[in-house]
């Protein structure tokens, strides 16, 4: 049975992160313009999850710990791609 609930927070997730994605492939001239719209689509997504979490009831401290360090960790590896550090 599909629930109407999870499928509208996982398409809010592909939303923010497709515009994130053609925002970056707009300022593909641009390496900080591809950081920073990239960077944005990381917080997008820990403040999803993070959301997603509290929504559902399931929300902790190790939940939150985890979608930082996911993310800081592709945040550094969008850093290395682009050339910023």
């Amino acid at each position: 049975m599909l629930d109407w609930k999870h499928l509208t927070h996982f398409l809010y997730l592909a939303l923010g992160l497709l515009v994130s994605l053609l925002s970056a492939y707009y300022l593909r001239f641009s390496p900080s313009g591809q950081f920073f719209s990239l960077a944005f689509g990381v917080v997008y997504y820990i403040l999803w999850g993070v959301t997603h979490h509290y929504f559902e009831g399931r929300l902790s401290s190790s939940i939150i710990l985890e979608y930082i360090l996911i993310g800081s960790f592709i945040i550094l590896m969008f850093a290395l791609m682009v050339g910023i550090v």
